[in-house]
């Protein structure tokens, strides 16, 4: 009896013994996750009856169940320290190990394991706003969500099947050229370098259109004669000429230009600026073209006149700008006069008949021939008897007026010989009566008259003084 009692004895000991060695605890195979969810799979067998619980080194870790040897836990990107800052979890290497406690405990006898998982931090790419731009080149704004991810730009679509070239297309500031205008769409891939199978990867799109920047072509430059030109503009697209007070409609692409007051050559710039507009955005391409107004000749011959018992003439014709040049030539006449200088206006004629001759003014602009202009002039030359010295006496004589050229009075001289009718008259370079100063019976000997330049417009005048024979006639100018 004692020797069964003895036996039943071990046999208690010898179970409980085995049954201590089948309760340690198995807490899983370390492991890495993407993120910061992970499910736990902690090994149960034979511990029916037995209580485990999950435990970590890390304090701000989130168990669903602590008692459940499959719970899920979840580790928050960010936490505060008890009255301190906020603080990253991963910090600035991307990742962080955290250690997780199985622990069994019996009666009699705990027993704890331990298992690491790495959580690697999950990017959020972002490639930045979808943006229009002029042109073909853009400079990318993506950001890096965190400090140990890399990135790589790729285009998604596009108007053409040709690649963008990258100046670095890891670069989230990359600039990108495109080689056609459009809507292209781009990605950026992010993902955490530090881990190792790089499964850790998240992408974002952005949509750019690049626009094209005009580029308009204007007429070469202009050089016209007078006030006036017309602008042509080559590529016509929609666009306007930069302000220009002489642009008489600035949004038509062949405006008129007029110089409202043109005393020498004048060059003006003219910009046409095309505009080429999308969603907001309006691109701009511009072109200009120089016009040269040339002072446009008003040329000047005289005024018809006579001469008795003389084939001589003294002609008067005069320059309307310092800007030009000039050339007489013989009109009517059986012979071909002979001028003293052809280019002076004032020169002296020699003709070889008496009669009607026609003598032609032709002023020029010194920048281009073809800017000019023509006046004629009619004299008779009148073969008479001998003019007695007493006759010859009686000849009018009419001086230059002083001072010319003149800004507000110059006096005009003349000299008479016998008393008799006269007028004195001011015309202008086109031949109009602008103003008569005497139309009466004059004394006989000097007389003087003052004109005033109160009402008269810059420019160059003619006064001429005529009597029933004869009229004589000088130049006159009215300066600034």
């Amino acid at each position: 009896m004692k020797k069964l009692l003895l036996f039943s004895f071990i046999l208690m000991l010898l179970s409980i013994t085995f049954q201590g060695f089948s309760c340690t605890s198995e807490a899983g195979l370390n492991d890495t996750i993407c993120g910061v969810e992970y499910t736990l799979n902690a090994d149960t067998s034979g511990l029916s009856g037995m209580i485990g619980t999950w435990s970590s080194n890390f304090s701000n870790t989130s168990f669903a169940d602590i008692y459940d040897p499959g719970t899920s836990i979840n580790i928050p990107n960010t936490f505060s320290l008890p009255g301190g800052p906020i603080m990253g979890t991963f910090g600035d290497t991307g990742y962080v190990n955290i250690q997780l406690y199985w622990t069994v405990a019996g009666s009699s006898y705990t027993s704890t394991d331990t298992v690491t998982i790495t959580f690697y931090q999950v990017p959020e790419a972002y490639a930045g706003p979808d943006d229009a731009v002029c042109g073909m080149t853009y400079t990318m704004e993506a950001e890096k969500s965190i400090g140990s991810s890399v990135g790589e730009w790729i285009m998604i679509s596009g108007p053409s099947s040709i690649q963008p070239q990258y100046v670095d297309k890891f670069d989230p500031h990359t600039e990108v050229n495109v080689p056609m205008p459009g809507e292209y769409v781009f990605q950026w891939q992010e993902s955490n370098a530090q881990n190792p199978i790089n499964t850790c990867a998240t992408y974002d799109n952005v949509t750019i259109y690049f626009l094209e920047i005009p580029n308009p072509a204007v007429c070469p430059d202009q050089i016209v004669c007078g006030p006036d030109a017309f602008l042509c503009q080559g590529n016509i697209g929609n666009g306007f000429w930069s302000f220009n007070p002489t642009i008489l409609n600035p949004s038509d692409p062949y405006p008129s230009v007029h110089i409202t007051y043109l005393s020498q050559t004048h060059t003006e710039t003219y910009v046409w600026n095309e505009l080429n507009s999308y969603a907001g955005l309006t691109c701009t391409g511009k072109d200009s073209c120089h016009i040269s107004f040339l002072v446009e000749p008003v040329a000047f011959a005289g005024l018809d006149d006579s001469v008795t018992n003389t084939l001589i003439y003294d002609l008067e014709g005069a320059f309307s700008t310092i800007e030009t040049e000039g050339s007489w030539q013989g009109a009517i006449g059986v012979n071909a006069p002979m001028f003293y200088d052809p280019s002076d206006p004032s020169t002296n004629v020699t003709v070889l008949n008496y009669g009607l001759h026609e003598f032609i003014w032709e002023e020029r602009s010194i920048y281009d021939d073809s800017c000019s202009s023509v006046d004629t002039v009619k004299i008779l030359f009148i073969e008479g008897l001998a003019i007695s010295n007493e006759l010859q006496n009686s000849k009018i004589k009419l001086l230059q007026n002083t001072p010319n050229p003149f800004t507000a009075i110059t006096e005009i001289s003349f000299l008479l010989h016998k008393p008799e009718h006269i007028s004195l008259t001011i015309y202008d370079l086109f031949g109009k009566k602008i103003k008569v100063l005497i139309d009466d019976k004059m004394l006989q000997g000097e007389q003087k008259i003052e004109l005033s330049g109160d009402k008269l417009k810059p420019g160059i005048y003619f006064y001429t003084l005529q009597t029933k024979t004869q009229n004589i006639t000088r130049k006159i100018c009215r300066c600034f």
